[in-house]
């Protein structure tokens, strides 16, 4: 259920009606807004804007850039085995999962984190379709 309650400003100069949730109440609190009844309310208007979480998020890695440590990933690692002895390597998901003895995690090497732990190693991925068939081909040293 979304409550409505009424907020004002520390001097009680500027009113307006919004959400009672706790991320709203918190929000404005932390502009400097507090909850009021309807009696004290003199006029209403427009409410400040509440930036959504992903939003704060998004601003936040602007400046910030997320780093994850994924130097202990056993996908990274099973890739790296496999191409110790071989230059190219093409087949389907399910191949590669048997290949490497993991099972569902063939995705993961797509994810950025560990391309780059592959491609510091010499190791590019790339995908492609071949009759109807979606192959992954995994290559030492640029031969993808």
């Amino acid at each position: 259920m979304n409550h409505r309650a009424y907020y004002q400003n520390r001097e009680g100069t500027y009113f307006f009606e919004a959400s009672t949730d706790s991320y709203s109440r918190n929000a404005y609190a932390s502009m400097g807004y507090i909850m009021t009844d309807r009696r004290t309310v003199p006029r209403l208007n427009m409410r400040p804007r509440i930036e959504s979480k992903s939003e704060v998020l998004r601003g936040y890695l602007k400046h910030f850039p997320l780093v994850v440590d994924v130097s202990e990933s056993p996908v990274a690692d099973a890739l790296i085995e496999l191409m110790s002895d071989r230059d190219i390597w093409e087949g389907t998901a399910t191949e590669l999962n048997k290949a490497i003895g993991s099972i569902g995690v063939v995705n993961q090497m797509f994810q950025s984190a560990i391309a780059k732990i592959l491609v510091a190693n010499g190791i590019e991925v790339s995908r492609r379709k071949s009759n109807g068939r979606l192959l992954i081909r995994v290559a030492k040293g640029g031969k993808a």
